[in-house]
């Protein structure tokens, strides 16, 4: 699979994405500092996996696209696929 993004619009979107991680883990850890209430930590750990989660994705499905839609890659199109299906099952 590719290593990289092609996409321009799509590494913006990763970094926003990673921007926005970065700043709930933050909070979160502000929050654990605070001796905030055991419920509001896991429910920002919890948006914290999903915002992480989405990343993931986002980035397979680029990788995928380009691998075979452009031919950006070692792998045929079934072996681009094998790997993708590997790492969404990963999440």
């Amino acid at each position: 699979m590719a290593t990289t993004l092609k996409n321009p619009r799509a590494t913006k979107e990763v970094m926003d994405r990673l921007r926005r991680i970065e700043g709930q883990a933050k909070g979160i850890q502000r929050m654990i500092d605070e001796g905030r209430p055991c419920k509001d930590v896991i429910v920002q750990l919890v948006a914290l996996r999903n915002a992480v989660n989405k990343t993931a994705t986002t980035l397979i499905a680029e990788n995928l696209e380009s691998c075979i839609l452009d031919g950006d890659s070692e792998l045929d199109p079934k072996e681009a696929i094998a790997e993708a299906k590997r790492l969404f099952l990963s999440l």
